[in-house]
């Protein structure tokens, strides 16, 4: 995997060693690896592609937290007011115990879904970024599902694969 420089825009455009020409992701100018702007360092090219996994993995750890949080307020409002007596249209815990398990596969998804976007943000653990895309997608809030797609898609590509694969710089 190499990293070609866009004589044009200046931007990195990630392609394999042996491509002969690829498309600029943000000018969409032709580059061939032959230019003296091609960049054959490992570490720069895992840089290059963590660095734009960087949105879909904030908007994970916000989803994430998020849907925590309201797993949590959830499931006090629902134990304080349960524990005062008082009978909803879906029941207290003792009628329906699926008052509280809304709650923990709320929490439990909301748990997943960070753990994937700290891996997501770090580079290591692909497995834990592609569960935390999953509960993402299936979350019961809607909006995780556009999120959940996107990180599914970015997780899929070759050259993020590789950037898993590849160890990171050791910080010597």
């Amino acid at each position: 995997m190499i990293l070609l420089r866009c004589p044009r825009c200046h931007a990195c455009t990630p392609a394999e060693d042996d491509a002969t020409k690829v498309a600029c992701w943000w000018c969409h100018l032709w580059v061939g690896p032959v230019d003296r702007h091609a960049v054959r360092d490992p570490a720069a090219v895992r840089k290059f592609v963590l660095d734009d996994l960087r949105p879909i993995a904030s908007l994970m750890l916000t989803f994430g937290i998020g849907q925590t949080l309201t797993a949590v307020i959830y499931l006090w409002v629902f134990a304080s007011w349960m524990s005062e007596g008082h009978v909803y249209l879906i029941g207290n815990f003792e009628q329906n115990p699926l008052v509280y398990a809304i709650g923990v596969v709320l929490l439990v998804g909301g748990v997943f879904i960070i753990a994937g976007g700290v891996a997501l943000r770090r580079g290591r653990g692909r497995l834990y970024a592609v569960v935390g895309a999953i509960f993402t997608l299936a979350s019961p809030l809607l909006l995780g599902i556009p999120i959940g797609a996107w990180a599914l898609w970015k997780l899929g590509r070759p050259e993020v694969r590789a950037a898993f694969k590849s160890s990171p710089p050791s910080a010597s």
